[in-house]
């Protein structure tokens, strides 16, 4: 059930993240070229708003305290401000789109990588730039640190997986070629206790890969088109996968055996997961949402935005609720 609407953007929002330090503020951002700041309780009226840019915001996130937020677009310019909406730093270096956009976990640390290939890394404090990863050969496509900090992950439509060194720029492993994807990667995620990634492509396959010796583990042949989400489960060994063939699967990480698979209807856009409740929400590029419990068979139960509208984001919000974005400017907050 959805309880809540914010109505204020007036494009599809790509992107939405949740405070840190203060669980009721969220920013969105995406085609309208603005990014708003929101109490989730007044769904009428934004904290702030920055300045219209030059073009789509496709990220917006706050840092590790809540006391700045950087945006990326899709002009290249990266820029950080205060979370009261003051401008403070352009953080210099990509020449084209950016791709991802992340904060190190515990720092003041701006990573981004772009349609040129690069990857850049900056003081957000300071706006000094840091340190360039190249080696890519063809755009970003997601990117992030490791869960401790120590390392970058990166992924590119050139179908490799690089891992990095922060500090120095070195890459000390590559994970590419027989046995992985064979074309561009769209998405991965990193198991939060393991040293162990999670990725998938338009090749139609999802694999399991150890970041820090490079090696693959395991791949799945089980979808009927291209692996648009993945996602671990922190508690078991599972992981779930959502593919543009309209279904959500579960696979058991251990064996990489097919557990079980769900129609969503139409082509997966986003998913998460809700440990409390041991619950994966799926959303679609029909603007539905639906959630299973990987103990039982078959889909517990189905939201829908009403419109047809693409759903392109979602976030948790607490437990059982979570805010989810539209290709129409909604933001809504459901209620399971």
């Amino acid at each position: 059930m959805s309880t809540k609407t914010f109505l204020k953007h007036t494009d599809f929002v790509s992107t939405l993240n949740f405070h840190p330090q203060n669980p009721n503020i969220f920013i969105s951002g995406g085609g309208d070229d603005i990014a708003r700041t929101w109490d989730i309780n007044n769904p009428d009226k934004p904290l702030i708003e920055i300045p219209k840019q030059n073009e789509t915001i496709d990220f917006a996130k706050f840092n590790f305290d809540g006391s700045l937020f950087v945006t990326g677009a899709l002009d290249g310019s990266v820029k950080v401000w205060t979370s009261n909406g003051e401008f403070k730093k352009l953080l210099e270096g990509p020449t084209d789109e950016i791709r991802f956009l992340n904060w190190h976990p515990k720092g003041n640390v701006v990573i981004a990588g772009s349609a040129d290939n690069s990857v850049w890394m900056w003081n957000a404090i300071s706006g000094q730039y840091m340190s360039t990863f190249t080696g890519h050969q063809q755009p970003l496509t997601c990117g992030q640190f490791s869960p401790d900090g120590n390392l970058i992950l990166t992924a590119s439509e050139d179908a490799s997986v690089r891992i990095w060194k922060p500090k120095t720029g070195e890459l000390i492993k590559k994970i590419s070629g027989f046995g992985f994807h064979q074309e561009q990667i769209v998405c991965f995620d990193i198991h939060p206790v393991q040293c162990i990634l999670a990725s998938g492509s338009v090749d139609k396959i999802a694999c399991i890969s150890n970041y820090q010796t490079g090696k693959v583990l395991g791949k799945t042949i089980e979808h009927d088109d291209g692996v648009e989400s993945v996602l671990f489960d922190s508690k078991l060994d599972i992981f779930y996968t959502g593919s543009l063939d309209g279904f959500a699967r579960i696979f058991d990480l251990n064996k990489m055996t097919l557990k079980d698979k769900i129609s969503v209807e139409h082509s997966v856009t986003k998913m998460i997961f809700l440990k409390e409740y041991s619950l994966l929400v799926v959303g679609n590029c029909n603007g539905e949402i639906h959630y299973f419990d990987h103990r039982k068979k078959g889909i517990v139960g189905k939201l829908t935005s009403g419109s047809s509208s693409m759903l392109y984001d979602l976030v948790q919000y607490q437990q059982n609720k979570f805010l989810a974005s539209f290709d129409d400017g909604a933001i809504k907050l459901f209620e399971l």
